[in-house]
């Protein structure tokens, strides 16, 4: 794997990942799939050529519809449960990693918003970012 930029893993760590490229998209998501998953008004997340991240442990998969009607597929730790993955069917090629998972989180800093039309009231998160009532537009894989 070439040069690793960042590393992470869940509470227990039984789960590690390293990532070897710079992320494609940064964001706070504030869907309702995303909101119960993390347990918090949004969920931040950094995506990444899935080539570039190594994931060592296992992961148990939870998938749900949402509401672009397409299939998201979570990768939680079996034995502390962190939320550490997501493959969005709706953008091949990329590996969600949950911001906060990281060693160093402020190695990203998020760039905008997703599905702001959920956002809950008191969320008062970043307003100068740019939001977007659904899904931003995807990047290139």
């Amino acid at each position: 794997m070439p040069n690793i930029l960042m590393k992470g893993g869940c509470l227990c760590g039984a789960v590690r990942y390293e990532i070897s490229a710079e992320p494609v998209i940064a964001g706070h998501c504030h869907c309702l799939d995303c909101r119960k998953a993390s347990g918090a008004p949004h969920a931040s997340f950094a995506g990444f050529p899935d080539t570039a991240v190594k994931l060592t442990g296992v992961t148990k998969t939870y998938k749900t519809k949402g509401d672009s009607g397409m299939m998201s597929a979570r990768g939680f730790c079996p034995e502390c449960g962190s939320w550490i993955t997501g493959h969005p069917e709706s953008v091949p090629g990329i590996i969600a990693i949950t911001i906060a998972s990281l060693d160093d989180p402020e190695q990203i800093k998020p760039q905008m918003r997703f599905y702001d039309k959920r956002r809950i009231s008191w969320d008062t998160i970043d307003p100068a970012l740019p939001a977007f009532p659904a899904m931003p537009p995807q990047p290139a894989s």
